[in-house]
């Protein structure tokens, strides 16, 4: 550079036209979706505060006594400090009702996907219990009814046949 000035570290480049419109358009979608984005923390975490110290100053009267009715009466600064107090319990109260709501929604949730995964293990475990049954009663039945040839009765007839035919060929052959 003239003159001993140093360059810049970054120029900026000069948008013209459809960048600058195409900028300011991804600008004017993005940033309002990037501001509501995080969610703040739940109403749930804030704590109620103490009630401000002071003095509370509170009557007693007797209907009668300058009151239409019985009752306290309490002072505008003890009134105001129960009232902020009263309050902060009443949203606390809807916050944590709505997250009680949301946990007992999640619990049930939670446990009818347990009961459906229980529910499909035990299909699955009673198929195959149903598979092995049918096997068994296969196996079953092959041993209550055997083929001919392995039979008790096939084998004591085959063993007079060939009993006879021996007593029958010896018989032959010494005359």
């Amino acid at each position: 550079m003239k003159g001993g000035a140093e360059a810049p570290f970054f120029v900026a480049p000069k948008l013209y036209g459809w960048h600058m419109r195409t900028l300011l358009v991804l600008l004017t979608l993005l940033l309002p979706n990037a501001a509501f984005a995080a969610d703040p923390l739940p109403p749930a975490a804030t704590e109620v505060m103490d009630i401000p110290p002071g003095p509370d100053s509170i009557i007693v009267l007797q209907q009668g006594e300058k009151a239409p009715y019985s009752g306290q009466l309490y002072s505008n600064d003890t009134a105001f400090r129960w009232a902020s107090w009263l309050l902060q319990y009443k949203r606390q109260l809807t916050s944590r009702a709505e997250l009680d709501r949301k946990l007992c929604t999640a619990d049930l949730s939670l446990a009818a996907t347990k009961l459906r995964l229980e529910i499909e293990k035990h299909d699955a475990l009673m198929e195959d219990a149903y598979a092995k049954l049918d096997s068994m009663d296969e196996e079953n039945d092959k041993l209550r009814h055997p083929p001919f040839y392995k039979s008790t009765w096939f084998g004591f007839t085959l063993g007079v046949l060939v009993t006879g035919a021996a007593v029958v060929a010896t018989a032959v052959a010494v005359h």
